[in-house]
């Protein structure tokens, strides 16, 4: 399935949050898990500025590949989060594992 063509930020860091859940729940019960004590996620996104008769509107997005309207300005920049995971109710390290 090909990626939405406009993806915002927001909903990058909520699939990144469901594939920790993901993680988490495959490292249960296994003898081998990583500890995830922070995350570092770079995106690039990309602010549109397009001009419809007198109206401007502005977008950031996560970069995705695309066709660009005519009168459109776009300014890509890149982001840099560093973000620390939690359980709900614990300050422990969370445990991550994967599917083997």
């Amino acid at each position: 399935m090909p990626p939405p063509e406009n993806l915002t930020i927001a909903e990058a860091l909520s699939s990144l949050r469901e594939q920790l859940e993901d993680a988490v729940e495959r490292a249960q019960g296994t003898d081998l898990t990583f500890l995830c004590r922070t995350v570092e996620v770079q995106l690039q996104v990309t602010v549109t500025t397009t001009m419809k008769g007198s109206v401007k509107a502005g977008l950031w997005n996560v970069v995705t590949l695309g066709v660009g309207a005519d009168r459109s300005r776009a300014d890509v920049h890149d982001i840099k989060l560093t973000l620390e995971p939690k359980l709900k109710g614990s300050t422990d390290p969370v445990p991550v594992g994967d599917e083997e």
